[in-house]
């Protein structure tokens, strides 16, 4: 969060076929920044000086919003049922092409 192109970011457990599970954050951002991967690997760089390294998300998604519920919290729950979705998908081979990935 403290980033300033970040307006708002979760982070929850992604399958991995290697580690079983790694940290995956989903990051919303300020109006007027582009969702690139040389963002991408400046947010990780910033979490890496700002956290222990192995604390950082391996995995990072750009979305347009996060799940809110009415009370303006975060659905981390609905962000790891998308994940075990893709998960299921990935080992079926379908895996559809996402609009929001970095």
């Amino acid at each position: 969060m403290g980033h300033p192109a970040v307006l708002a970011a979760a982070a929850v457990e992604s399958p991995d076929p290697v580690r079983g599970t790694v940290v995956k954050a989903f990051v919303a951002l300020r109006a007027g920044r582009d969702p690139r991967p040389v963002l991408a690997a400046e947010i990780q760089e910033h979490l890496k000086r700002t956290i222990a390294p192995y604390n950082g998300p391996r995995k990072l998604e750009f979305v347009a919003a996060l799940p809110k519920t009415p009370s303006g919290e975060i659905k981390c729950g609905e962000l790891r049922e998308r994940e075990r979705r893709a998960a299921m998908e990935e080992e079926s081979g379908d895996v559809p092409i996402r609009a929001e990935s970095p």
